[in-house]
């Protein structure tokens, strides 16, 4: 992603544009990355609103979070990417 498109925030949260139509969930408290979900979902789950900031601490943000990935294991559940 050679621009970042920060598209919303819900509190420490915000949603990255990957694709047209896929996003990425960045929790910035937690450091951590979600992996790529639909926007329509992303955006139907909670009190989204419009991104107007700068996006360097989002950058660094992301640079530092973990990966989360889907745990092969148990199908559903979130793990931290090894």
């Amino acid at each position: 992603m050679s621009q970042l498109d920060v598209i919303a925030t819900r509190g420490a949260a915000v949603l990255i544009r990957v694709d047209r139509d896929h996003g990425r969930i960045l929790d910035r408290r937690h450091g951590r990355l979600f992996p790529p979900q639909t926007l329509d979902s992303a955006l139907a789950r909670g009190q989204w609103k419009a991104f107007t900031g700068d996006t360097a601490e989002i950058s660094q943000a992301l640079a530092t979070a973990t990966e989360v990935t889907t745990d092969a294991q148990t199908p559903g559940l979130l793990s931290p990417a090894a």
